[in-house]
């Protein structure tokens, strides 16, 4: 790059030109500048010649030249005689038409989709809890917005004034939460109402001698699905423990109705 283009850039960016005086002791030497501009100077006779010499005219491209060369002869279609073959065909003897045949019996949309439709899989989806003590087993609707110890204690109260309170070590009351189903595809194998039939199975004795004792709307549909069978369903109600806990008028209306079960078995 020319010395003199360098410092014009240079300035333009606002960058401070010097230069040393004298060479710098232990500093390599300083290259020869080139202080010449790109574009050369014009003399006047030069521009006066430049001046004089007229401007080139346009170069125009020669005009392209017709083809000359003999062409080929083209062909001339020929018109050709009508086929009346076939019309005279249909004058003499006209084609018989096939019988049309009957319409095949058409399905509703919707019974076929009902045909086609899969068999729904049974489900039961309940979240309960059961009291097993000496002679009365309790099946009950839990509430999750309620507290699990009170709706325990209020069973266990019930039990207690049944005369079935857990003390005696041989018999005592044993609680268990269950929550079906597990998963919540029911296609899941174990997830139906079989897996549940198998886990309220295994919790209750081998001999099942209780009186049972149902509340709630849940565990009353466990017992009209078969899913649980006591031999021995003492008492019903649609209400749950948490119900209970918040209306007293429950509570009665349940040991009115133990009283008349006892009173009918006495």
């Amino acid at each position: 790059m020319k010395e003199a283009t360098r410092q014009f850039y240079l300035q333009a960016m606002g960058v401070t030109l010097w230069y040393p005086r004298q060479a710098l002791p232990g500093a390599a030497p300083s290259p020869d500048l080139d202080f010449s501009t790109d574009e050369p100077a014009v003399t006047p006779s030069a521009a006066g010649v430049v001046a004089d010499v007229p401007a080139a005219a346009p170069v125009v491209p020669p005009a392209p030249q017709p083809d000359r060369r003999p062409q080929a002869p083209r062909e001339v279609p020929v018109a050709r005689a009508p086929d009346l073959s076939g019309l005279m065909r249909e004058t003499a003897d006209p084609p018989q038409q096939a019988p049309e045949a009957a319409p095949a019996a058409t399905v509703p949309k919707a019974a076929r989709l009902e045909a086609s439709a899969p068999e729904p899989i049974p489900s039961i989806s309940i979240y309960c809890a059961l009291w097993i003590g000496h002679r009365y087993a309790v099946l009950a609707d839990l509430d999750p917005q309620v507290s699990i110890e009170l709706q325990q204690k209020l069973i266990r109260n019930l039990l207690r004034a049944l005369g079935d309170d857990g003390q005696n070590l041989t018999h005592p009351i044993r609680f268990h939460q269950v929550r079906w189903p597990v998963f919540a595809n029911p296609l899941i194998p174990g997830n139906g109402v079989d897996g549940l039939k198998v886990v309220l199975g295994s919790l209750l004795p081998a001999e099942d001698e209780h009186a049972w004792i149902v509340l709630g709307e849940e565990s009353g549909r466990v017992i009209d699905a078969g899913v649980a069978q006591p031999r021995h369903l003492w008492l019903r109600e649609d209400f749950r423990p948490a119900d209970m806990a918040a209306d007293s008028q429950l509570k009665r209306r349940l040991w009115l109705r133990i009283q008349e079960q006892q009173g009918a078995v006495s």
